[in-house]
């Protein structure tokens, strides 16, 4: 009897553990590689809800390293929020699925002027997610609106280790190239060596290279003036004004870079249908409301625009004028000629 009760005990454990076991793996995990500080964490958990499933989420500060660790395979990511240029890299060299679109039907509500700013390459690959303009981010109560108009300013003696410069080969290099009255894709050997002897010739005056920390750093005044993007900027300003501080930001007459970021899926991932079903929970108007609202920055989804805060709508910051846009130029992916940038980039920041 006690042998016979003993079997039953171990059929029951064993039994037991395999539904334990299988109720515990029915839960799937999506993968996500992100920016930092790029999404409202109610929307993933509503997702997570929804869906049943959990959210993993990585960051990654540049788009360089992003790339890296996606060539590498060593990743199992589902979704990715890459730059247009690094996008466009990431389908040359053969690392994104195709999306099937019939599971993204929020898809519509993507605006045609963000559609507009692609070369067309990427656009069976990536849905856009945020958009905005690269600038100049100042204290008014320090450096004048006229100086702020100017990338000169980045290099003005006057501000001397109050000036904090972005952690980007592209968006730093394109200070300086445009500064010097060059385009931001140029592979031209010469003029890419004086751009960057520019950056050296900056960097006592330099008080740090960052990323996220930018707006931190501006709002609570450890710095007067920076280069970053315009979602920071508003967010940026936000925190000054809690602070009881002022900043201002500006897309400087010479001209300056406008961006957007796509979802796009890696062939890493072991289940395209959840990432793109995914995708398509983020395009939902209210979702792609909240998100934006949340970052501050300005979303892709002209349904979400639709219906956003009036006082995002009448920010020429988080919405960039027609004007602005006329004198931004979006970055394009170099090749074998991005080289020239890093070799020099690695001598700017060692």
């Amino acid at each position: 009897m006690k042998r016979f009760t003993a079997i039953c005990l171990t059929v029951i454990m064993g039994l037991c553990t395999i539904f334990c076991t299988a109720g515990c793996e029915s839960k799937q995990k999506l993968y996500l590689y992100n920016w930092g500080d790029y999404m409202d964490p109610d929307v993933i958990a509503a997702f997570e809800k929804e869906y049943n499933v959990d959210v993993v989420e990585e960051y990654f500060d540049r788009n360089e390293d992003m790339y890296i660790k996606v060539k590498n395979g060593s990743s199992n990511y589902d979704v990715l929020v890459p730059s247009e240029y690094m996008i466009e890299r990431l389908i040359k060299d053969d690392l994104l699925y195709k999306l099937d679109f019939n599971n993204i039907p929020n898809y519509s509500n993507i605006s045609q002027m963000v559609l507009n700013m692609s070369n067309g390459v990427d656009l069976e690959y990536m849905v856009p997610y945020m958009w905005g303009t690269l600038g100049i981010l100042y204290n008014p109560d320090v450096v004048s609106d006229e100086e702020a108009k100017s990338w000169d300013v980045l290099w003005n003696e006057k501000y001397s280790r109050r000036i904090v410069m972005i952690d980007s080969v592209r968006d730093s290099m394109a200070a300086a190239l445009i500064k010097l009255g060059y385009s931001i894709n140029t592979v031209d050997e010469n003029e890419i060596e004086e751009a960057a002897q520019l950056l050296k010739d900056q960097l006592p005056l330099v008080l740090s290279y960052e990323t996220d920390t930018i707006k931190d750093m501006l709002s609570k005044g450890t710095a007067d003036v920076a280069i970053t993007y315009s979602g920071e900027a508003v967010a940026a300003k936000a925190l000054a004004e809690e602070n009881g501080r002022r900043l201002d930001y500006v897309v400087p007459e010479e001209g300056g870079n406008i961006w957007y970021d796509g979802l796009v899926i890696p062939k890493t991932s072991k289940n395209k249908e959840l990432a793109e079903a995914f995708i398509n929970f983020l395009c939902e108007a209210e979702n792609a409301k909240r998100i934006s609202e949340y970052i501050g920055y300005s979303t892709a989804n002209e349904a979400a625009y639709e219906i956003l805060d009036e006082a995002y709508r009448n920010d020429d910051d988080f919405w960039a004028t027609e004007d602005i846009l006329k004198r931004c130029v979006a970055f394009k992916y170099l090749g074998s000629d991005l080289e020239k940038y890093q070799s020099r980039w690695s001598t700017i920041r060692q």
